[in-house]
C-alpha cells in the first residue's frame, strides 16, 4: 500500500491541476476578461501550481535533485542545446510552412512591461508543468512501473492538461485530434529529454525559449487544418537530433 502512494499523489496532483487550469479556462473563455485582468489570472495560476507541486515533492523521500531540481555538470552545453532546438522548433513551425502557405505580420511593439509580465508569465507556465509533469508525475511513476509506462502516462495527463476543453464546441474535429496529436508528440519529446538529462533545467529552458521565440516572432505562418500536424513532425525531427545532442555532450563531459 505504502509503495502506491506516490501513484494515488500523482493522480491526485494531476486532478488538481487539471481541473484549476481547465475552470480557469473555461471561465477566461465564457467571460471575456479585459486583457490585464486574463494576464494576472494567468500569472497567479502559474504561482498557485508550482507552489502546489513544489507542496508535494516536500512530502516525498526523495530530496528536490531527486526530482530534477539540479544543475548538472556541463550545464552550459545543456542549456545551449535546448535553445538550440528551439530555434529549429520556430524555424521549422512558422517559417517552413510560412514559405509554403505564405505568411502573416503581427505588431510586436509591446509595453517594455508588458513584455517583462508576458516574459515571467511564460517562465512559471514552462517550470510549473515542467515540474508537475516530468519533475513528479514522470519521476515517480518511473520508480513505479519504468520509464515506458511512464513516459506514455504522463504524456496522456500533460495532453489532457495543455489542452483547453472549452475550445472543444467551436473546433472541427479533425483540428481537435490534430491538435492533441501534437501535444502528445511535444510530451513525449520532453518526457525523453527529461528521462536523457536528469534535471528540469533542459525542459524547462526549451519550452521557455520556443514559447518567447513564437509569441514575439512578429510573423506567423498562415494556418491551415493540418498545421498541427507539422508540430507532429517536428517532434518526429527533434527527438532523434535531441538524443543525439544529449549523447554528443555526456561524451565531451566524459572525456573531460
Amino acid at each position: 500500500m505504502l509503495a502506491k502512494l506516490p501513484i494515488v499523489k500523482c493522480f491526485l496532483l494531476f486532478i488538481l491541476v487539471f481541473g484549476f487550469g481547465q475552470i480557469t479556462n473555461a471561465l477566461g473563455y465564457v467571460l471575456q476578461f479585459p486583457e490585464w485582468l486574463r494576464t494576472g489570472v494567468y500569472f497567479s495560476t502559474q504561482i498557485l501550481l508550482l507552489c502546489i507541486s513544489i507542496l508535494f515533492i516536500r512530502t516525498e523521500n526523495s530530496s528536490f535533485r531527486g526530482h530534477g531540481f539540479l544543475l548538472p555538470e556541463g550545464a552550459g552545453m545543456y542549456v545551449s542545446a535546448s535553445v538550440f532546438l528551439a530555434l529549429l522548433y520556430i524555424i521549422i513551425t512558422i517559417f517552413l510552412p510560412g514559405s509554403l502557405t505564405g505568411f502573416e505580420a503581427f505588431p510586436t511593439a509591446i509595453p517594455s512591461s508588458g513584455f517583462l509580465l508576458v516574459v515571467v508569465n511564460i517562465l512559471l507556465a514552462s517550470t510549473a508543468t515542467e515540474t508537475i509533469f516530468r519533475g513528479y508525475i514522470q519521476t515517480n511513476f518511473t520508480k513505479a512501473y519504468g520509464f515506458f509506462t511512464a513516459l506514455l502516462v504522463n504524456s496522456v495527463m500533460s495532453t489532457l492538461y495543455l489542452f483547453p476543453l472549452s475550445s472543444v464546441a467551436d473546433t472541427s474535429s479533425t483540428i481537435v485530434f490534430y491538435s492533441l496529436l501534437s501535444l502528445f508528440a511535444e510530451s513525449i519529446f520532453l518526457s525523453i529529454f527529461f528521462a536523457k538529462t536528469k534535471t528540469l533545467l533542459c525542459t524547462a529552458t526549451y519550452s521557455t525559449i520556443a514559447s518567447l521565440l513564437y509569441n514575439f516572432t512578429p510573423v506567423k505562418a498562415i494556418t491551415t487544418e493540418y498545421a498541427p500536424l507539422i508540430l507532429v513532425i517536428t517532434y518526429v525531427f527533434l527527438a532523434p537530433l535531441m538524443y543525439l545532442l544529449v549523447l554528443k555532450i555526456d561524451q565531451i563531459l566524459e572525456r573531460r
